[in-house]
């Protein structure tokens, strides 16, 4: 009787996948100093973009006390926190802004960092100290979240800039001393009018202790965004509204211009 052979499979050593050394070295985690991989070229350049300080584009705040500046630039009664606060409208303005002095007497607190930098007129830089979100402004019968920048001021004032113009798409019309605001669809006409050679004597500013919130000295490192504009003194040409009947308080901010070309400058790694 002839002996019938019998077939074999493969083994559990020939079913394993083939070795392959470049990729075993490739999946292998190295023994490398960071030195000797810093020796490659193309690390070192990534590593320096990795460590690379982002380019930002810059805005200027500029604050100009000797030198008056001309304003278009409407002034209007409004409420915070059903507080009345005067506000200069401003659509050269490229942020909205409020000075510390208003923020305190609010009792208002910073929502977040800001990377906005002031800049004066004589080129030095101060730090904005920080961000306020969805502020309730009231303007006659609405309320409008606005964002503020913070700035270190003595005064009382806030400013609305091009965000603010663009969020209720308003459209001040000086021939026509007119306001025009649209809110839910609902376009609402307030009326303005040129004051000439107008003055407003500012009373005597006494010192007042305030408490300064840790809070503004915590950001100190980030990067910076500056934005320009322009404070001043002079109340010479500034529109207001008829309907005001309360002392207001100066308003001083006149111009924001943002930088449409930007420098990009090299900073060290």
């Amino acid at each position: 009787m002839p002996q019938v052979k019998c077939q074999r499979g493969l083994s559990v050593v020939d079913q394993a996948s083939l070795y392959n050394v470049a990729e075993d070295l490739l999946s292998q985690r190295t023994n490398a100093i960071y030195a000797q991989l810093l020796q490659i070229l193309k690390q070192q350049q990534h590593l320096a973009q990795v460590l690379k300080r982002p380019i930002i584009t810059p805005v200027e705040v500029d604050y100009v006390k000797d030198q008056p500046q001309r304003t278009s630039a409407a002034r209007y009664n409004m409420k915070i926190r059903n507080k009345p606060v005067v506000a200069v409208l401003d659509s050269g303005a490229a942020v909205s802004i409020m000075s510390k002095k208003l923020l305190t007497k609010l009792r208002l607190q910073i929502s977040e960092p800001s990377n906005a930098v002031v800049i004066t007129a004589n080129r030095t830089r101060e730090r904005a100290l920080g961000k306020l979100k969805d502020i309730a402004l009231q303007i006659g019968r609405i309320t409008v979240p606005t964002d503020f920048q913070v700035i270190e001021s003595t005064e009382e004032m806030i400013l609305l800039g091009m965000s603010w113009f663009k969020k209720l798409r308003a459209c001040l019309y000086f021939n026509e001393q007119k306001l025009i605001i649209t809110h839910k669809e609902e376009s609402i006409e307030l009326p303005i009018h040129q004051e000439k050679e107008v003055k407003i004597e500012e009373p005597e500013e006494k010192e007042e202790n305030y408490e300064e919130d840790d809070y503004f000295d915590t950001y100190k490192e980030e990067d910076l965004d500056e934005v320009e504009s322009y404070l001043t003194d002079d109340q010479e040409n500034l529109y207001t509204n008829p309907w005001i009947d309360e002392h207001s308080p100066a308003a001083y901010l006149t111009m924001i211009e943002e930088v449409l070309t930007p420098k990009e400058t090299e900073r060290p790694i």
